[in-house]
């Protein structure tokens, strides 16, 4: 089932250059398609989006479903995935 991942700003030449992808897994979590980006995309990917001390992502991470910020979702990372789902990736981003 094809879902899409989408990177924004920093994260956008994380993901080969064209800050989009669409991996084809059989109903995947989001954590099961961050590892996914992190198995193919290497240390880069790896370094700038998860915790060095945890497997999980940095909480400054922004990260929504379909436009939903992940924490609206009470499974978290074990949230499963729909065919067409939209996963988007921000860098933490400041301003004033």
């Amino acid at each position: 089932m094809p879902i899409k991942v989408k990177g924004f700003l920093t994260f956008q030449p994380l993901l080969g250059g064209s800050g989009e992808i669409v991996l084809d897994l059989d109903r995947p979590t989001v954590g099961e398609v961050l590892a996914e980006l992190a198995r193919r995309f290497g240390p880069g990917f790896d370094e700038r989006f998860f915790d060095p001390k945890r497997t999980e992502p940095q909480a400054r991470n922004l990260i929504l479903i379909n436009g939903r910020h992940l924490r609206l979702f009470p499974a978290g990372l074990e949230t499963k995935l729909q065919d067409n789902d939209l996963l988007a990736l921000f860098p933490p981003v400041a301003g004033g």
